[in-house]
């Protein structure tokens, strides 16, 4: 686990106005607020993790959770735009993909091996600007 990766109230992760927001099936359990990828294997979304693969690291497509689910269930996620993470954030700081799986840390903690996905910058003390881009570049 990165040292700053933001601790998620599930309930308190919401989209704002201007979100752009999509509805997914999920490939796992999911928690409101994790990041998730896109599997081409079976076109579910599961928990994305930065020191797996670039696949994971959400190379063919990445978004935020923003409702719970089981396997196989359906939920809403968030692509882009203002959303409250369900927790604290720091106004300007650049957040990205944690090797914990479906979490958001600081990018001051990328460690070597880790894909970089930039998920997005922080607007106010609870709210991330969701710039999602996962690079396909591994930290050396």
């Amino acid at each position: 686990m990165a040292a700053n990766d933001i601790t998620i109230t599930a309930a308190n992760v919401h989209s704002g106005s201007a979100t752009k927001i999509k509805r997914v099936q999920f490939g796992a359990t999911i928690t409101a607020g994790q990041v998730l990828y896109l599997d081409n294997a079976d076109s579910k979304y599961k928990l994305a993790d930065a020191n797996n693969t670039t696949t994971t690291a959400g190379a063919d497509g990445i978004v935020i959770a923003l409702t719970n689910g089981a396997d196989a269930d359906y939920g809403l996620v968030a692509e882009n735009g203002l959303y409250d993470v369900g927790g604290s954030a720091a106004e300007g700081k650049t957040y990205v993909l944690s090797d914990t799986p479906g979490a958001i840390t600081l990018a001051g903690d990328q460690a070597a091996g880790w894909n970089g996905t930039i998920i997005g910058v922080g607007a106010a003390s609870n709210q991330i600007d969701l710039r999602l881009y996962a690079s396909g570049q591994t930290v050396a």
